[in-house]
């Protein structure tokens, strides 16, 4: 089964927070998804495929989130705070996200209006509790503590299409 995939889910639905003026930030989003190829010695190698608006995704396939966020100012920006929503029936790899440099990763189950590590959010069912699985993230919040000025970072994380 083949789905097609509206990049405005992701694209519009990124948040942007910093304690000082935004000025000077910009912040670039791409999504690739994710093929395995092997080669005639039978050795694997992996390829990110851009994806382009409304491109038709086949069921199962793996989803690369890329952010780009720079600082074109002069000045220091202090704890910024980007919020990606997990899109719209794809299901969070869980591990999948890194940043480059260092960043506090956490994620929510509620919608984002609440956010923690991931070992620590707990789904309620009956009389007992278990850690929140990937699939139940509903988004991912990246915090750095500062961004030099004239500096880049990127942010990235998976997903699997459902």
């Amino acid at each position: 089964m083949f789905y097609r995939l509206f990049l405005s889910i992701f694209i519009l639905g990124i948040s942007l927070f910093a304690k000082n003026p935004l000025s000077n930030m910009k912040l670039e989003k791409a999504v690739f998804e994710e093929q395995i190829a092997i080669d005639s010695l039978g050795i694997k190698s992996r390829k990110l495929i851009p994806i382009k608006a409304n491109k038709t995704v086949r069921h199962g396939a793996i989803l690369v989130y890329l952010n780009r966020l720079t600082n074109s100012s002069r000045v220091f920006k202090k704890d910024i705070v980007v919020v990606n929503p997990i899109p719209f029936k794809t299901s969070y790899f869980r591990g999948s996200a890194t940043c480059e440099g260092s960043c506090i990763i956490k994620f929510s189950i509620d919608g984002g209006k609440s956010f923690d590590y991931g070992e620590k959010l707990y789904v309620v069912y009956g009389k007992g509790k278990r850690v929140a699985k990937g699939s139940e993230y509903t988004h991912i919040q990246f915090t750095f503590n500062s961004l030099s000025p004239f500096s880049k970072t990127k942010m990235a994380f998976k997903t699997r299409l459902k």
